[in-house]
């Protein structure tokens, strides 16, 4: 049987739905946000030791200040899925627990524990993302709900189902893969001894883009009411030979996307920064406390 020929419609139609364009659409609307930004951007895998490539990954530089040595670094690593089954994200209100989740995604110069906890304190409240009070300031951390699980949307015949058709180990572990490689890539530039003195916040937010439609609804009977969103901060708990911890992963539409930069992750970003000009004592080494 003789090959039909490739017309440009062929082409382009292919394309689209690898994932190749979604990929160049998602750099270009960073770009658009003065990011420098690179696609396919090699690292190294932890667990299997084998060169990874993160789709997307974008650098900001959001506040410099050369007479103190301060500056706020910002850092997203993309993963782009060009999926056209809807996902569903399922919410609960927090628990005390939660409220003490540590996140392993920002990084800041100055200790994580002070040592000698005070009474009445607890340790989490030690930590820089609490003590500093960087909480209260992020669109997720500070609302009264969390995530606790998201499916796909598939039909089979006249039904739709749920499943998580293996997005779980798709999207968290390259994504968490990708930022503990560059974490340690950084060390050296948060580390103040290593840094000529510097002061340096690198704050890292692991983005999954996703072409689909996404919907999110209370996990409970009585809030089961669905609505469509674009933008959603997931958790999740990993382990593995190299990676052990919480990770939050922002899962965005394409459509989504700048506003997900421009509403959220840049003014978290900027309020670590105005906290950093205001009171820059806060990010030099804490000596532990004497009982």
């Amino acid at each position: 049987m003789a090959q039909q020929s490739l017309t440009d419609a062929d082409i382009i139609t292919a394309l689209q739905a690898s994932g190749y364009l979604l990929e160049q659409d998602v750099a270009t609307v960073l770009e658009s946000h003065d990011f420098l930004v690179q696609t396919s951007r090699a690292f190294l895998d932890p667990d299997e030791g084998k060169s990874r490539e993160m789709d997307v990954w974008a650098y900001k530089q959001v506040f410099r200040d050369e007479g103190q040595r301060l500056s706020v670094s910002l850092e997203l690593i993309c993963e782009c899925k060009n999926k056209g089954n809807p996902l569903v994200f399922l919410s609960r209100l927090r628990n005390r627990a939660d409220r003490s989740a540590v996140p392993n995604e920002y990084v800041f110069p100055v200790a994580e524990s002070i040592g000698y906890v005070p009474p009445g304190v607890s340790d989490f409240q030690t930590r820089p993302f609490y003590r500093l009070g960087l909480d209260k300031q992020h669109y997720y951390y500070s609302q009264d709900t969390k995530y606790v699980q998201f499916c796909v949307l598939s039909q089979k015949g006249k039904v739709w189902q749920a499943n998580h058709n293996g997005l779980y180990d798709s999207v968290f572990y390259p994504l968490v893969k990708a930022m503990t490689y560059r974490r340690n890539e950084m060390h050296g530039s948060i580390d103040t001894k290593t840094s000529g003195g510097w002061r340096n916040v690198w704050l890292f937010f692991m983005l999954a883009v996703f072409t689909c439609d996404m919907f999110r609804m209370g996990a409970t009977t009585n809030l089961l009411r669905v609505q469509p969103t674009e933008h959603v901060m997931f958790t999740r708990e990993l382990s593995s030979k190299s990676i052990n911890g919480k990770f939050a992963v922002d899962f965005v539409t394409l459509a989504g996307l700048s506003a997900a930069v421009t509403g959220s992750i840049m003014p978290f970003a900027e309020a670590t920064a105005a906290l950093l000009q205001a009171s820059p004592d806060q990010f030099i080494e804490a000596r532990q406390p004497r009982p």
